[in-house]
């Protein structure tokens, strides 16, 4: 299946959005964080706190991208793994780096992140960061939609518009 210029166009532009919806807070796991004794929630807080001014946290990317690379560093928290990547794919608090939110996307989505899921779909679809796959992308829309991921499910009702 051949997606159209408008598509990917459409497709860029949802991408783009849904880095910043709220589909990236999930559970965590209980443990506690041992160097300075705050919970994996805490630091999951501050990660997105900074990212989205919220969680009584100014909006401040560098202080994400710090407490986000710690989060990420938690075992079981595809959350903020996803987080991180959304960071790396917009260049905030670092420099646009494609390769590595693919990456830390696939790894997330690899734990069973849907917004993961959703978005190295997405990816693949536009090849940003990965080499092109319309097939390996829809796969992992699929996934994403089947955990109830309403942006993946919009985009494969696109696709499949598109294959007829």
């Amino acid at each position: 299946m051949a997606l159209t210029r408008a598509m990917l166009v459409s497709a860029t532009a949802i991408l783009l959005a849904a880095c910043s919806s709220s589909h990236v807070r999930d559970s965590l796991p209980s443990d506690r964080v041992q160097s300075d004794n705050l919970s994996p929630e805490e630091v999951h807080r501050r990660c997105y706190g900074y990212i989205y001014g919220e969680e009584g946290l100014p909006l401040d990317y560098a202080e994400a991208y710090k407490w986000c690379q710690r989060a990420a560093e938690i075992p079981g928290n595809a959350s903020a793994v996803t987080l991180l990547a959304e960071l790396h794919f917009n260049g905030q608090g670092t420099s646009v780096n494609l390769t590595e939110a693919a990456r830390l996307y696939r790894t997330a989505a690899d734990n069973g992140h849907s917004h993961a899921q959703y978005m190295i779909g997405m990816i693949y679809i536009l090849g940003r960061g990965v080499t092109t796959d319309e097939a390996e992308g829809i796969r992992w829309l699929e996934l994403a939609t089947q955990q109830g991921h309403e942006q993946a499910r919009d985009m494969l009702e696109q696709a499949k518009k598109l294959q007829k």
